[in-house]
């Protein structure tokens, strides 16, 4: 599929059972990607018991930012709406300012096109 990359593509099913009926399903059109999205710039800052967090992301079929907190299991949206950039759609950026309670925090962070693709990132941070 790597030859294929950005580009469209069709499937189709036929089935056949054991008395020769015959059913073709229509075709459906696919964009081929297999390339994770590209974090550019990943940062963020603190200010007492709210962490802001910045993204710049490459990709043009991308889905959302997600976080899971301290080795929990349920991962959690982070970012879902992203800023595109007026010259060329496949640049993003996301800033996301969130609350967090007491405590010592290690969050690993999964950068998700609508393909499955994803690229990781970890943000570790103390909240007094």
């Amino acid at each position: 599929m790597s030859a294929f990359e950005c580009q469209d593509i069709s499937f189709w099913f036929t089935i056949t059972d054991i008395a020769d009926n015959i059913v073709t399903y229509k075709p459906t059109k696919v964009k081929v990607d297999k390339t994770a999205p590209l974090v550019t710039y990943f940062n963020y800052a603190i200010n007492k018991n709210s962490v802001t967090f910045l993204f710049n992301i490459t990709e043009l079929n991308m889905d959302k930012v997600y976080y899971t907190p301290n080795g929990e299991e349920k991962a959690k949206t982070l970012c879902s709406g992203f800023k595109k950039d007026k010259t060329n759609p496949a640049l993003l950026s996301c800033n996301r300012k969130m609350t967090f309670k007491s405590g010592h925090y290690v969050l690993a962070i999964e950068v998700k096109d609508k393909a499955g693709n994803s690229a990781s990132k970890t943000a570790e941070f103390d909240i007094a």
